[in-house]
């Protein structure tokens, strides 16, 4: 019977703990009893120490003050506080830590000095500075009348561990002349440990503070807090120095959190599916096909895109001026400059199908090449600035940007010095003069000056363009899925690179449209047949992709026109020398221009002329002068069948955002296109 006892009462222990486990746990609720748990931490304050005193001088310390009364000063207090919750929001706890503080005093003393037989009334004044380091622990009581916010109560324990100070008395008034027997105007200077203070003290604590949650479980608190603080026991045996001070600062708590909840218990198991009845995936498949689409809306489906190689003359104004940056005589990186072992492999066949101003950042090089060609030509530099700001009058920027020119002539493109006269000025003769952004650009500047006209000749390059012939493509989709497509894909690739994708979420149309034309930009590196495929994703992510099939292209090369002997256009195109700004007159290299042009247009070639400005100035006076600029060039051409359009600032065909883009937008363009019968 006692064996049956004793492993009852050994039993019972284990089972209540067994019993308290099987119990919920609730993380809500220990969360909240977070609140009664123990809090530890750290502190820092700065206070600000009021001191009410009346004494002459220091322990061991000679002075002569009549008596200071009263000071201040400043300190600071750190350390470690606990806190435990009592009962009723009261708590009970403690901090300690260590405080230094500074106090200064100072006392005006009325004198007077006698000075060769005159006597002069004045003022002496006694300046002590005194310095405290004590430990404290400061036991404390603390209630929370409301959530979050704590009033403090504690009695203040001090132990003083050093004092210093430091002393002088020095002559206020009058100014100068007046001087203490030894010659100067300062005694009883002195510092060091003082001597005599209470190294204990007792005191009251009391301050409120507001805690902040910092985290999500609450573990961590920052409360922003103040504190007055008073000693009953004087600071200097035997004086009158009672000290007390205001603090205010931030204390750091933790509190430990609770353990996080159980992982919840694992899914129960599905039933078992019977092997021989296997659930199948939905199905997901797809299918395309392509045709062409003539003006009629009919169909065809042996068909090819046709991409047609054209001969093209290109003529492009040649800009004589370099621009600068504000201030600087550097050659900015986007002009193309070569090294001394380089110009040997530049030739006007580098810039075949570069636009104008892919060119003209080449200008530094082609002038070069023209100078290197025809040794009798002379050059002259003239350098310019914006005459504003730094700039303002500074000629020697200037120079100093023409000689940059001139050091790239002469040492990469071996320019004898002698054939380059270089000038300076602040506006050029043809100054851009406008209040909008971007004009005072321009005018910082190195302009080529030339009395050959061979240095400044248009550039002009036989090239080969392709033209894509107007095409409609329908590609016919057929997704099948039984549960239905979430986002489809068609792509449509030259080689590896996709050049087009059509794409939607959903259900997927029957068909889409590609309609093809010469502004496709691409196809310009088109040489083979395009692929394309039909890719979908369905409900459950399933996806699915058809087979890449061809899309035919016809490439008609001039080559194979020769060799066929068949119908064909040439194309020219020609960039009139640019205009002035907000100028539509002809200048004489225009008309040069303009005479070789005529005398290349035959009675059945087909021309367009365009009128262009740049961004600067209003938009209706812009459109304006691009139309006269169109204009002028077509009258000039005397031509019957032309046409005439102006465009202005509301198509900027080169990058308005630096001056050379703006003059080149300063232009009319001339395009012809003359069918060849073989």
């Amino acid at each position: 019977m006692k064996k049956y006892i004793i492993f009852f009462l050994l039993l019972f222990p284990f089972s209540e703990f067994f019993a308290q486990n099987e119990e919920e746990y609730d993380y809500e609720k220990a969360l909240k009893e977070m609140e009664y748990k123990e809090r530890f931490g750290i502190f820092y304050n700065y206070n600000l120490n009021i001191q009410n005193t009346n004494f002459k001088s220091l322990p061991n310390v000679p002075s002569c003050c009549p008596d200071y009364k009263n000071g201040s000063g400043y300190g600071f207090q750190i350390g470690g506080l606990f806190e435990k919750y009592f009962q009723d929001n009261f708590y009970y706890g403690a901090r300690i830590g260590f405080h230094n503080f500074f106090s200064s005093f100072s006392s005006l003393e009325d004198e007077t000095f006698i000075i060769d037989g005159n006597v002069y009334p004045g003022k002496i004044e006694h300046l002590v500075d005194v310095e405290f380091d004590r430990f404290f622990i400061t036991p404390n009581v603390i209630f929370s009348p409301k959530e979050k916010l704590f009033l403090t109560l504690g009695v203040d324990f001090s132990f003083f561990v050093s004092a210093k100070y430091k002393q002088i008395e020095k002559i206020k008034d009058p100014p100068d002349k007046v001087t203490f027997n030894d010659g100067l105007r300062y005694r009883n200077k002195n510092d060091g440990n003082l001597k005599g203070y209470n190294d204990f003290n007792i005191g009251l604590n009391w301050g409120a503070g507001y805690e902040l949650v910092l985290n999500s479980q609450g573990s961590f608190r920052l409360m922003p807090e103040v504190f007055y603080n008073i000693w009953f026991l004087p600071l200097i045996k035997d004086e009158k120095w009672f000290s007390q001070n205001l603090n205010f600062g931030i204390a750091l708590k933790y509190i430990q959190p609770p353990p996080p909840p159980p992982p919840p218990l694992p899914p129960k198991a599905p039933p078992l599916i019977d092997p021989n009845l296997p659930e199948l995936p939905p199905k997901l498949a797809a299918s395309v096909y392509v045709v062409e689409i003539d003006s009629n809306d009919n169909e065809k489906k042996n068909f090819a895109v046709k991409i047609e190689d054209f001969t093209s003359l290109s003529l492009r104004p040649l800009l004589n001026y370099i621009f600068f940056e504000h201030n600087s005589s550097e050659i900015s990186d986007r002009y193309v400059k070569l090294k001394p072992h380089e110009i040997q492999n530049f030739s006007l066949n580098k810039l075949i199908n570069a636009d104008a101003l892919q060119t003209y950042y080449n200008v530094l090089n082609i002038i070069g090449l023209r100078l290197q060609n025809n040794p009798d030509v002379k050059i002259e530099l003239i350098g310019t600035n914006s005459n504003k700001a730094e700039e303002k009058d500074n000629k020697n920027l200037s120079l100093e940007r023409a000689e940059k020119v001139c050091d790239y002539f002469v040492k990469v493109w071996n320019i004898e010095p002698q054939r380059i006269a270089i000038n300076a000025r602040n506006l050029p003769k043809e100054a851009t003069l406008s209040d909008e952004e971007g004009a005072d650009d321009e005018n910082r500047r190195v302009e080529i000056i030339s009395s050959s006209p061979i240095l400044s000749e248009p550039v002009v390059t036989g090239d080969t363009i392709r033209v894509v012939s107007n095409s409609k493509l329908r590609f016919y989709l057929k997704p099948l899925s039984s549960i239905g497509i979430k986002e489809w894909n068609l792509t449509i690739k030259h080689k590896n690179e996709t050049i087009k994708q059509i794409s939607g979420e959903g259900s997927v149309p029957d068909f889409v449209d590609w309609e093809i034309n010469n502004e496709e930009k691409y196809f310009q590196k088109v040489y083979s047949n395009l692929t394309y495929t039909l890719s979908m994703r369905d409900l459950i992510n399933q996806t699915f992709e058809t087979k890449p099939q061809i899309i035919p292209i016809d490439q008609i090369t001039i080559d194979r026109k020769r060799l066929e002997k068949r119908a064909d256009r040439e194309y020219e195109y020609y960039r009139l020398i640019l205009f002035d700004y907000a100028s539509s007159s002809l200048r004489n290299e225009h008309r040069k221009v303009l005479d070789l042009i005529k005398s290349r247009i035959k009675p059945n070639s087909n021309v367009k002329i365009k009128g262009y400005t740049d961004r600067i100035g209003k938009e209706n006076v812009n459109l304006r002068i691009a139309t006269q600029r169109a204009t002028t060039v077509a009258k000039y051409l005397n031509l019957k069948d032309v046409t005439v359009v102006g465009i202005g600032e509301s198509e900027l065909i080169y990058d308005n955002n630096f001056p050379e883009g703006r003059f080149y937008c300063r232009t009319v363009t001339i395009d012809i296109e003359t069918p060849i019968i073989e």
